[in-house]
């Protein structure tokens, strides 16, 4: 029935017993989740031992709930009984836009729809991504909703259609050392003047090569000068290039959709190059820059069919929204009445 290699650390299993007496006990039965949607119980039936899987009916909900604002953010949302899960998945989205412990002030309401997988006696089994929320703060409200089509790139998106999220230009090799600044210098094979259009980093051969953000594979192949190389395309502005790799990773290819942190190669020496290193440019408009000198890549924003798209279905949850809303708020004077 379950493999018990697949067990998981906090996995609860309840099993019961039979007590004779104070020395003689007997086993009577033992059930547990081992997933979503299934229960195993194994019980004791005169001393044979039967097993049989318990299928839940599990139906998705819609909740929304208002969480005021008073001491912390934190402290709001577990009013409201969200999981730890949800809260961090929440506070992650905002942060991507207000800083939560600057911007958020008391009396601010973060309004929040979320969907919940729920078993025959109304408890929660699973607590999904949210589906939008509102930050109202004072007469400003942030809105934000989850969006997911084939066109465009899944993720979270304000009213405007434009993607939450900001790619760092974080340095793409971890634990390495630069060598080799933006700017003119004496290149150290062919030793002559010319234009260094990244920055060399310095690392141990096969040390992860990772994206810098979001993007598409461009170009990935072996070059005269940068040897093994990749070039990704991140939106209509910016592309960055990784040269010198002693292997590219697995399944990469032109066209392949990469992520940002996504492993893109190891660290080598292929190439012109006299020791292993990276060579890492940004490119601008189709002109390299310094890569030190910016922190951020635009990501997408949604344009043409998709926009339009996002924007129908936008409207379609805030007016669910307005009448789930209003529908607690009837809920809860009844029960004032009470």
């Amino acid at each position: 029935y379950y493999d018990l290699r697949y067990l998981k650390l906090n996995q609860k299993i309840y099993l019961h017993q039979t007590i004779f007496s104070s020395d003689s006990s007997a086993f009577s039965c033992l059930s547990f989740s081992y997933n979503d949607a299934n229960i195993l119980h194994v019980q004791n039936k005169d001393g044979e031992i039967q097993a049989h899987v318990e299928k839940r009916n599990i139906v998705k909900k819609t909740k929304i709930i208002e969480a005021v604002i008073e001491t912390s953010f934190y402290e709001a949302c577990r009013k409201q009984q969200l999981s730890h899960k949800l809260i961090f998945s929440v506070s992650h989205i905002l942060s991507q836009r207000l800083n939560l412990k600057r911007d958020l002030k008391k009396g601010y309401v973060l309004r929040l729809m979320y969907e919940e997988e729920i078993d025959e006696s109304d408890q929660t089994v699973k607590t999904s991504h949210p589906i939008a929320l509102q930050m109202i703060m004072g007469n400003k409200m942030l809105k934000i909703f989850h969006f997911d089509d084939k066109a465009c790139k899944k993720g979270f998106y304000t009213e405007n259609g434009e993607n939450i999220q900001k790619g760092t230009m974080r340095c793409p090799v971890n634990k390495a050392k630069i060598t080799s600044r933006f700017g003119l210098r004496t290149h150290p094979v062919l030793k002559c003047k010319r234009m260094h259009k990244g920055i060399d980093y310095a690392a141990p051969m096969n040390t992860p090569i990772y994206a810098a953000g979001d993007g598409v594979i461009v170009d990935i192949a072996y070059k005269t000068g940068f040897g093994r190389c990749i070039k990704v395309k991140h939106n209509t502005t910016y592309t960055t290039l990784y040269a010198h790799l002693n292997r590219f990773a697995k399944g990469l290819k032109k066209g392949s959709y990469v992520k940002m942190g996504q492993l893109l190669g190891r660290v080598g020496k292929s190439g012109l190059a006299t020791g292993a290193h990276l060579h890492y440019e940004v490119h601008k408009n189709g002109c390299p820059i310094n890569p030190a000198s910016i922190r951020t890549i635009d990501q997408t924003m949604l344009k043409g069919p998709a926009l339009r798209k996002f924007k129908l279905k936008a409207k379609n949850i805030e007016e669910k929204m307005v009448q789930m809303v209003g529908q607690e708020n009837q809920k809860d004077k009844a029960a004032a009445l009470i």
